[in-house]
């Protein structure tokens, strides 16, 4: 039996739009390729729009700043907690729809996104209202729908209570680690920057959305190691504001365009391509289940990490070379890197966990052979065309966002390496549990 919590949710959910949709009931049918069909494209619909409300149109407030800081653009790692809630819950409400029979998973699919988005982001309310009462309209007025919709509501509503009191904001964790130190990040001075030392010092600490154990990695490298010397070369060589040279045109044309949001040209191109080459709506559901939950995981352990290891970016190790005790780096006191230090450490990357959990989905549903073409987000001024770039495979995809840090000044190869790893492996982990 679901807790009163559960059932008090459920009711709050409830919205007038459910009445007038459902007027004059129909007897209950069944599902037909058509109504199959349907919840596909009703699925990819709604992810979409979970993608826009997220990262386009949601506004909040990211603890620890107070709640009377006006709101802002949700940041690209917290954004990945509200993809992971949306379609975890998506996928339990089509699986209870199908287990159930005779249900709607259309209907299914637009309540339980549309609950769990409009209790994260409200101030997205009325547009996700406008979506909902849009999906409903073209569905019958019936028992199967009627019954799809309260599968949905129960899903999102089971998603948030689980959720609650789940670390989000905690404020007893800050990034405080000596920055004085070689090889250690300064903690990023308030104001201007982000209270506790580091943007969302908690994300590496909320409960988990599947995996309890985190991929293990060994750590940044050693200050004294070849691998060190090797990785702050190049990125001294090719990530610098004044680079030059053979390929360097391209080199930051790469880097200009993966520094912007990469999760939502990257899952809007998936789901394009899923229109065109759609699959069943179990596996469609399941697969962005898997995608978003592993990228939600994979955020969550790097965080740890990046609060835990704090090791320095090219921004701070290059002009302090000297520090570092040995010959080999040379240190060059004005060196600035091509786009600006993200307001947290170095170590792992966050952009290889979130593009590496996408790419690594798509590969074990579509294979690696998968065309994708992305457009630049934010979009560009009316009347201009905004950048964009097609790859034929997923490996050509990686390999330009896995380099396009390294390119732009602000990582390693280690931590692109490492993240890329605890992003492939927390994939796979992540869709052998949800079967």
């Amino acid at each position: 039996m679901r807790s009163r919590r559960v059932l008090a949710l459920l009711s709050l959910c409830v919205t007038p739009l459910l009445g007038v949709a459902l007027l004059n009931p129909a007897p209950a049918s069944g599902h037909s390729r058509g109504d199959r069909a349907a919840a596909v494209s009703t699925l990819l619909d709604w992810q979409r729009i979970a993608i826009d409300t997220i990262y386009i149109d949601g506004r909040i407030v990211v603890p620890p700043l107070p709640p009377t800081a006006p709101p802002a653009p949700v940041p690209v790692p917290v954004g990945a907690l509200f993809l992971g809630y949306t379609s975890l819950a998506v996928y339990d409400a089509v699986r209870e729809a199908h287990h159930r029979g005779h249900s709607s998973s259309s209907a299914a699919i637009a309540a339980a996104a549309h609950d769990v988005l409009a209790h994260y982001l409200p101030n997205t309310q009325a547009m996700l209202d406008t979506a909902y009462a849009t999906t409903l309209a073209t569905l019958p007025a019936s028992q199967a729908t009627r019954k799809g919709v309260y599968i949905g509501r129960r899903a999102a509503a089971d998603l948030i209570a689980s959720r609650v009191d789940d670390g989000f904001g905690d404020p007893q964790y800050t990034y405080a680690l000596d920055g004085t130190k070689p090889g250690i990040s300064k903690p990023v001075v308030s104001p201007p920057g982000p209270p506790g030392g580091m943007l969302a010092p908690w994300l590496g600490y909320v409960d988990p959305l599947v995996l309890h154990r985190r991929v293990r990695v060994d750590g940044p490298p050693a200050l004294t190691s070849k691998e060190w010397v090797r990785d702050f070369r190049e990125v001294k060589k090719v990530g610098s504001l004044t680079a030059t040279g053979p390929g360097t045109a391209h080199h930051q044309a790469v880097a200009a365009f993966f520094y912007v949001n990469s999760v939502v040209a990257t899952e809007r191109a998936v789901v394009t391509h899923l229109r065109a080459h759609p699959m069943g709506v179990r596996r469609t559901a399941r697969m962005f289940a898997v995608m978003n939950a592993s990228m939600a995981d994979a955020v969550r352990n790097v965080w740890r990490l990046k609060r835990e290891t704090g090791f320095w970016r090219p921004s701070e190790a290059i002009p302090r070379a000297a520090e570092d005790g040995i010959d080999a780096t040379v240190p060059e006191a004005n060196w600035q890197p091509y786009r600006p230090t993200p307001p947290y450490s170095e170590y792992a990357s966050g952009h290889a966990v979130v593009m590496g959990t996408i790419a690594e989905t798509t590969r074990m549903y579509l294979g690696n052979r998968v065309p994708l073409h992305l457009v630049s987000v934010p979009v560009a001024p009316p009347g201009v065309t905004p950048p964009d770039r097609h790859y034929a495979t997923l490996s050509a995809l990686e390999h330009d966002a896995f380099m396009a840090r390294i390119w732009a000044g602000i990582h390693f190869r280690d931590a692109m390496d490492d993240g890329y790893y605890i992003a492939h492996e927390t994939a796979r982990r992540v869709e052998a549990r949800l079967r």
